[in-house]
């Protein structure tokens, strides 16, 4: 609340650390001491080029003595967090050049033994990522993470849409780092072909089976390419789970689901409804969001006519068998793609054969590729 209210007003601290934090009478956190801050609105002439700021806890552009900008305190906030839920410093060297050296060339991380919950960890390691985009773009944004981890969801999978913390985060950071491989003609193809007046129905269909499918899994996609360190701690939650219960994940709970809650504790907002969310603001027809969404049962056991669930278990069964080409050695690949079969063929009027055949066409067109 305090650098918020300092950053409105166009002030960088430049200086925060525990021993300028105080708690007043009533356990109130008060941030001290702003004897070298920065007036953005007025810079001086020592504000650039002259590092400013206490080894350790310092950010790697004012490190690097670069101009005053409020994501530096970000940074600064981020290693007293730190520090408070792993009571040690996250730079600890003696010799100042080298704390201004190893936070300006290394990526900082919380130790992984340290007693820190995943969804705290994460705010913990956006904050103090190296990159400033990669952090919180303001003190606020920091604050409303903190407060949506003290205060979680009860069931742990909040719905996406306007005003939740994370979609909105990825939203902006979406803005200024636009560079999203691979969807972005297609997100411009079913734009087109939703207010065309003169494309076919037909084209639209095609395009939201394409698309449905490649969709499927945007949440992770997402989630890898912007939250990398979540990402991370989304993996190696679902590792532990499985060394722990390997037959409980494999057994009662289908591992898209389990990633699906993992990802949910971790970053507040599971990864199919982040997709969605994501979709919504990309304006994407309903049929292809439908697409994206995991069914609740398991493959209808007669055959499905043409249509948007027809559509939108094509796009299950695509991605099942996707992952049974990627994951699969060449000995298991054939009985992996039979049980796709098995439990979509009937719906989808799908044959063994004609999987197998696409499967060995998918696998020399990657291998063409690579």
């Amino acid at each position: 609340d305090a650098l918020r209210a300092a950053h409105a007003q166009g002030i960088v601290h430049r200086d925060l650390k525990p021993t300028n934090i105080l708690l007043d009478a009533e356990g109130r956190a008060r941030v001290m001491d702003f004897g070298i801050a920065a007036q953005l609105t007025a810079p001086q002439p020592g504000d650039v080029g002259m590092i400013a700021g206490t080894p350790g806890y310092i950010s790697p552009e004012a490190a690097r003595a670069d101009a005053p900008h409020p994501l530096m305190d970000v940074f600064a906030a981020g290693l007293v967090l730190a520090e408070l839920v792993t009571g040690r410093p996250m730079l600890r060297e003696a010799q100042v050049q080298r704390a201004l050296q190893r936070v300006q060339d290394e990526d900082l991380h919380v130790a992984d033994d340290a007693p820190v919950d995943d969804r705290l960890r994460a705010v913990v390691q956006r904050a103090i990522a190296r990159d400033p985009t990669q952090r919180y773009d303001s003190a606020a944004s920091l604050r409303d993470a903190l407060m949506q981890w003290l205060q979680p969801p009860e069931d742990g999978m909040p719905e996406a849409g306007s005003g939740h913390g994370t979609l909105d985060f990825l939203l902006r950071r979406m803005r200024y780092k636009s560079d999203f491989p691979a969807l972005s003609d297609g997100v411009l193809r079913i734009q087109r072909l939703s207010s065309s007046e003169t494309d076919s129905l037909q084209s639209m269909a095609d395009e939201i089976l394409n698309l449905g499918a490649m969709f499927y899994n945007l949440g992770p996609l997402l989630t890898e390419y912007y939250f990398p360190d979540e990402a991370q701690t989304v993996r190696e939650e679902l590792e532990r789970r499985a060394v722990l219960d390997p037959v409980g994940r494999a057994g009662r709970s289908h591992p898209d689901v389990l990633a699906d809650q993992v990802a949910a504790q971790v970053m507040g907002l599971g990864f199919e409804a982040l997709g969605l969310g994501v979709a919504r603001h990309w304006g994407l027809p309903e049929g292809l969001q439908r697409c994206m969404r995991r069914p609740d049962t398991a493959s209808p056991g007669q055959r499905l006519p043409t249509g948007a669930e027809r559509t939108r278990w094509l796009a299950v069964a695509a991605n099942e068998a996707a992952a049974a080409l990627w994951d699969a050695h060449d000995d298991d690949l054939p009985q992996q793609l039979d049980g796709v079969v098995q439990r979509h063929g009937r719906a989808l009027g799908l044959a063994g054969h004609e999987l197998r055949r696409a499967g060995d066409e998918a696998r020399r067109t990657m291998a063409e590729l690579a």
